[in-house]
């Protein structure tokens, strides 16, 4: 009988490249006034499918929040703490009964109790190493992309750019952030998320900056999933099927990853395979563009092409990094050689 993970490999062929939102804030957060309505249909303009709520919540048991359908788009209960150890953890799946306030343990430990997967939000926050229990990193956060700009000269873009080209000059690559997710990765599936933070609560006079249709479009995470439930896109961050994409660079479904062995599938984003030979690390983008192949945070292979294939020789946890016209397009979860 074939293994869980050893089904989902063969399955390959019969999974989808569903895009959605991680990391959304509404009018239950105490510093947004988004209504869920506009959310969906924000979603629904960026060709998202699914919306997982992260609201800042001081008694989530009042109030579980949206899960399930609304016009077409799918929202998922989550939570964002804060813990007493200074980190921001995400509960991706549940909310009523996660505690808001404690430790990184505590809270830890009641998001799994709820039934919800543990992510590492905004990571250039945290102090060492963050929970041996998380599930996913955020690889993208437009709200880390924001802080770490000169503030006078964001100004100057805020006034003078167009809201698409003020959002793409500060998109860079978060080095603390991709350090955190090398070092989890290699004990396990850990998977890639681009957030965007969304509070939609820049602006004046009625006009948000920050507009949720706006920042939707600039982190994106993919999930691979054979059908958009709840407990599929779950299954799939669980299992670090998914990647971190930015749609404002360009558009990203259809990219792909796998570890061929002899030329047939051996494994998939999240997956593992042994160190066999024949083995080789293939990857795929929807255009042409440089792509980074890294082994546990060492770079191995680099091309300009939209095709990369690498032979491998040596264990580790292997991911991808894509740029296009030098911008951060794509971050993929890893494949383990071991």
């Amino acid at each position: 009988m074939k293994s869980r993970q050893e089904k989902i490999e063969s399955d390959d062929n019969a999974l989808k490249d569903v895009r959605g939102i991680i990391h959304c804030h509404s009018k239950q957060s105490h510093d947004c006034s988004g209504d869920f309505d506009d959310i969906a249909a924000a979603a629904k303009k960026c060709g998202a499918q699914f919306v997982i709520l992260t609201d800042h919540l001081k008694e989530p048991t009042l109030d579980a929040g949206p899960d399930g359908f609304i016009d077409g788009v799918l929202f998922i209960p989550g939570i964002e703490t804060r813990s007493e150890d200074g980190s921001s953890l995400l509960s991706l799946g549940a909310r009523a009964k996660v505690t808001p306030r404690g430790t990184d343990t505590e809270i830890t430990a009641s998001i799994v109790a709820g039934g919800g997967l543990v992510a590492i939000g905004h990571p250039e926050r945290v102090i060492g190493r963050g929970s041996e229990a998380v599930m996913g990193i955020e690889l993208m956060n437009l709200h880390a992309d924001v802080k770490d700009e000169n503030k006078l000269t964001l100004l100057f873009r805020a006034i003078f750019y167009t809201p698409r080209q003020l959002f793409l000059s500060v998109i860079d690559r978060q080095e603390k952030a991709i350090n955190l997710y090398d070092y989890h990765a290699q004990r396990g599936p850990v998977a890639a998320i681009a957030s965007c933070d969304a509070h939609e609560a820049i602006g004046f006079w009625g006009w948000a900056i920050d507009s949720y249709e706006r920042v939707f479009q600039a982190a994106n995470t993919h999930v691979l999933v054979s059908r958009v439930t709840k407990e599929s896109i779950l299954e799939a961050l669980r299992l670090g099927r998914s990647y971190a994409a930015c749609e404002l660079v360009e558009q990203s479904t259809g990219f792909s990853v796998q570890v061929t062995r002899g030329g047939r599938n051996a494994a998939m984003m999240g997956g593992e395979t042994p160190l066999t030979q024949q083995l080789e690390y293939v990857v795929r983008a929807p255009v042409n563009c440089e792509i980074s192949l890294y082994q546990n945070g060492r770079l191995c292979a680099r091309t300009q092409a939209g095709t990369l294939k690498y032979k491998i020789k040596r264990r580790g946890s292997y991911r991808v990094e894509a740029t296009l016209d030098g911008r951060p397009w794509i971050s993929s979860s890893s494949i383990r050689v071991k």
